[in-house]
């Protein structure tokens, strides 16, 4: 009987810089390690961080463009030039109704695109060695956005993007404060239940020193429009045949975040709102947990006791506080826990495998 071979790789360092190409790790003989990994809890307090930064946070309170940091612009500006991308590759005419061929024209043009220089071009790599910076970058966003040849999307890719955020953060082009967890970790004492803790007190942090809220509210919530854009034009499949098993096909951060945001505000609507039309057209444009259902609701028909029982099953939960932190646990075991999710993951020096010591690491 053949064995099955190893897939780890290890990341190639770039000549004359400090960053490396990264490269795959997880497979059937590492995931356990992944589970325990410094990897695994980095991007995970990463998540959990950026949900406690916009605890009672509507949209419309999203920081504005000229008050974003030069590289979350410059990622707002690559993620405008991907959308506009779309208008120029309408969709193939053919019998499937599902996974547009076009699709691999468009994916075609972005990896063209980053190989072109973006990343620099548009400042999101800051000063210094932008050339070493944008190679080791450049992975995670090819990967953010689907794959070309199933033509399929899911939560792998949208783990990809935040790992880009993440690694933006270990190159200290924006400030992403620990979340409470990992605060609790480094000084010794013991890690809150896994959930969507209170934020840091006021003067934990400056607030100047603080793009988290930027890091959801604009450029996340800019990403998953993208991706929103790109579902309707091509039709891409769901990546894996349970979607988030029942949550959504395609997606989980935006109802995170957006359960986050209703969590700490006072006052907020029930979370059995969502069954309301009206109610739901009116604070979709402030909530991304309602923008989500909105977005569902809008592909598959109002009735989500038949399409999306896990969030007709939600929706008669008592509280966002509750919502957030069973949204927090079924993230670690759903998105983070599961192989086929996080197998295609990437480690290098800003997100290193278990072992190696970050770049941006202190």
């Amino acid at each position: 009987m053949a064995t099955e071979q190893r897939t780890v790789h290890h990341a190639v360092p770039i000549e004359g810089t400090r960053f490396r190409v990264p490269s795959q790790a997880i497979d059937a003989h590492t995931f356990d390690r992944w589970l325990t990994s410094r990897a695994h809890d980095d991007i995970s307090g990463f998540v959990v961080s950026l949900a406690e930064a916009v605890a009672g946070i509507p949209n419309a309170a999203a920081p504005r463009a000229a008050e974003l940091s030069p590289s979350l612009r410059g990622v707002v500006s690559l993620l405008d030039d991907l959308e506009a991308q779309i208008a120029r590759v309408p969709p193939a005419s053919q019998k499937m109704r599902y996974g547009n061929t076009a699709f691999r024209t468009w994916h075609a043009w972005l990896m063209a695109y980053l190989r072109d220089g973006a990343l620099e071009r548009l400042a999101i790599v800051g000063d210094g060695d932008t050339r070493g910076a944008a190679y080791e970058l450049a992975p995670y966003l090819a990967e953010s956005f689907g794959n070309p040849w199933r033509i399929d999307y899911g939560t792998g890719h949208e783990l990809a993007f935040v790992t880009f955020l993440f690694c933006l953060r270990q190159l200290g082009l924006v400030a992403a404060p620990l979340s409470s967890a990992q605060r609790a970790a480094r000084a010794g004492a013991p890690a809150p239940e896994p959930g969507v803790p209170s934020p840091p007190p006021a003067d934990a942090m400056a607030p100047s020193c603080d793009d988290r809220v930027a890091l959801v509210l604009v450029v996340f919530r800019r990403y998953v429009a993208l991706m929103r854009s790109l579902q309707r034009t091509y039709r891409l499949e769901p990546a894996g045949s349970h979607g988030v098993w029942g949550l959504d096909d395609y997606c989980f951060l935006p109802f995170l975040f957006g359960a986050s945001q209703f969590a700490s505000a006072a006052p907020a609507p029930l979370p059995e709102v969502i069954h309301d039309e009206a109610a739901r057209a009116a604070l979709a444009c402030d909530n991304m947990y309602i923008e989500a259902v909105a977005f569902v609701v809008s592909v598959k028909g109002a009735r989500l006791a038949e399409h999306s029982p896990m969030l007709n099953d939600i929706s008669g939960v008592g509280s966002w506080e509750r919502i957030a932190a069973g949204l927090v646990r079924m993230y670690y075991a759903e998105v983070l826990g599961k192989r086929p999710v996080v197998q295609l993951l990437v480690f290098g020096s800003l997100f290193p495998w278990e072992g190696e010591r970050g770049v941006g690491e202190h």
